[in-house]
């Protein structure tokens, strides 16, 4: 290898007449040994890499197969490491029976590619020049990376009540034609605010985290939980107005104007199922006369947008005992001055009817909307120190 010293040599310090040709004479003898340095580099890495497949395959001469090389998450290095990466893969490791298996991103990759060589690059077709075969893997459904990835056991009813926790609704699962759909309940606040896999997965942990150290909690409400977790990592500024306020398109000003964000990130989504047991929340409605009427409402399986339960859940939550007590009285008086009771009272797609009254007869006193955010923030901090 030319020596880094001898470039540039005849060149004069005191400022005298400098031998350019000289100079450049040797500057090039230093990348043409700098060069065959490397290649040399690389043959011999080759030849090892080679005679290794070879000699794992001499174990077995029945059969020739590659060795594989798996690469993972190329999209999250630095724009230069991923480029430089795969310039790396082309034009070094070309070696037979050698298979590189890239998994990533390939639009995010892209992104990484217009960073080196500028926006208006055309980033598809570079890449194009790396890859023999593309496989796009299918997303798989939140509920089967949940099941992967998270101890959602722990979420199962018979673990919560070794815990001695009853939560409401009492099953995070939903029926599909009679067949169950395990966390689809949950899955759907994920799904309303658009979170990433990894987005899914860590807030599933810290849920997951969160509950396992309760014990003896009557009326957890989950799903309400999952809003308040997911909207903390979405929207500080919606989570913060969520912790302060009451949910209201009714008042003008800024409430009304983050009421509204919160129905658009929250309103879209399929409806939530659960069981409800009607006779066991209220046996007969008060009226504005002094007679009651009769609860005719059945057992079932019953529905409702996932805005109203969490509005109705988190306006609960704002309101003093008394004030829930009023409100309870009020909603049931309105009820019955609307109804015709000679008909059947069932409707099964007005879950949203009995979700303050049943989470009432569920929750004690003492908790608010306070208790929900001490565990939003325990599980976020606890989070951040793992990390």
């Amino acid at each position: 290898m030319a020596d880094d010293k001898a470039i540039g040599e005849s060149i004069n310090s005191d400022g005298q007449s400098i031998d350019m040709g000289l100079a450049a004479q040797k500057m090039v003898e230093h990348l043409i040994s700098e060069h065959d340095a490397k290649s040399k580099s690389i043959d011999s890495l080759k030849h090892n890499v080679e005679q290794w497949i070879e000699a794992v395959k001499s174990n077995d001469t029945t059969k020739s197969y590659p060795a594989f090389i798996f690469i993972d998450e190329l999209d999250r290095c630095r724009p230069n490491y991923a480029v430089e990466m795969l310039e790396a893969i082309k034009h070094i490791f070309d070696i037979p029976g050698v298979v590189f298996v890239v998994a990533t991103d390939t639009e995010q990759l892209q992104h990484a590619v217009k960073a080196i060589y500028g926006e208006g690059f055309d980033a598809k077709q570079y890449l194009g020049r790396f890859f023999n075969s593309r496989y796009t893997f299918k997303t798989p459904s939140y509920e089967k990376i949940l099941g992967v990835h998270c101890d959602t056991y722990k979420l199962d009813k018979e673990y919560l009540k070794k815990k001695r926790i009853s939560t409401f609704p009492n099953s995070l699962d939903q029926n599909d034609n009679g067949t169950p759909i395990s966390l689809r309940n949950l899955t759907l606040v994920y799904e309303a605010f658009g979170l990433s896999t990894r987005q899914v997965i860590q807030i599933t942990d810290r849920l997951i985290a969160t509950i396992d150290n309760l014990n003896n909690v009557q009326g957890l409400n989950i799903i309400y939980l999952a809003f308040l977790l997911c909207l903390r990592e979405k929207d500080s500024e919606l989570y913060d107005f969520a912790c302060k306020s009451r949910f209201d398109t009714q008042t003008p000003g800024n409430t009304a104007q983050l009421t509204y964000k919160i129905i658009e990130k929250v309103a879209k989504p399929p409806k939530i199922t659960f069981e409800l047991k009607p006779l066991e929340i209220r046996d007969a409605f008060p009226t504005s006369n002094t007679i009651t009427i009769q609860n005719r409402w059945d057992c079932g399986e019953y529905t409702c947008d996932l805005y109203s339960f969490v509005r109705n859940t988190h306006n609960y939550l704002h309101s003093n005992n008394s004030q829930r007590e009023t409100n309870i009285d009020h909603h049931y008086i309105n009820y019955t001055r609307n109804i015709n009771i000679n008909n059947n009272m069932t409707d099964y797609s007005k879950g949203d009817f009995w979700i303050e009254p049943a989470f009432h007869k569920l929750t004690p006193d003492t908790i608010n909307v306070d208790y929900y955010k001490d565990l939003v923030e325990l599980a976020t901090n606890l989070d951040h120190i793992d990390a």
